[in-house]
């Protein structure tokens, strides 16, 4: 699967970064939340069953069962809080993850990996609250995709990627062959 083009990556570095510049974490911490709780919402009334669908096509993400996002977010937001402690710190970490990135647990079911999910999104919500959270907001950490981000664009990357993932969970939702809810 392609990933952005060097456009679509330059835009988004924009918006990123432009917002970061605008907003501090307390302004930015209500639309990561909220895009947060959208993202678990997305999750309620699917069965196990319809969580280990697959698409009949696609790779890499594009071919990813509503289960497997899950447990990317969950993995993603334990990476950022990483990336988010040692920037409040003052230092950088040096390599994040591959983009598209997840180490899926076959065992897990949406239930533990919606459980998993609300647990890091609590960690998550409480580090923003933290005084000493943009302690050090000059200190920037390279993004795979979008360069160099300091906190707060870090932070705002996590509500764009949510927002992306909650679009691909609706679209798994209404693919054809999607099972049908059970009676």
């Amino acid at each position: 699967m392609a990933g952005p083009s060097a456009e679509d990556r330059a835009r988004v570095r924009s918006y990123l970064m432009g917002q970061a510049e605008k907003y501090d974490l307390v302004d930015i911490w209500p639309r990561v939340m909220g895009q947060r709780l959208a993202l678990i919402e997305a999750l309620d009334g699917v069965s196990d069953e319809q969580a280990r669908w697959r698409p009949p096509s696609g790779e890499g993400e594009a071919a990813w069962s509503i289960v497997e996002v899950a447990q990317h977010i969950g993995q993603w937001t334990g990476h950022l809080l990483g990336v988010a402690e040692a920037m409040a710190a003052g230092r950088t970490i040096p390599s994040m993850p591959p983009v598209g990135h997840i180490e899926p647990d076959p065992e897990q079911t949406l239930a533990q990996v919606r459980r998993d999910l609300v647990q890091s999104s609590m960690r998550l919500a409480e580090f923003l609250g933290r005084p000493d959270a943009e302690a050090n907001s000059l200190v920037e950490v390279e993004h795979g995709l979008f360069g160099p981000l300091n906190l707060r664009g870090w932070v705002l990357f996590q509500r764009v990627h949510d927002v992306d993932h909650v679009g691909q969970i609706q679209q798994l939702k209404a693919m054809d062959g999607f099972p049908a809810a059970p009676q």
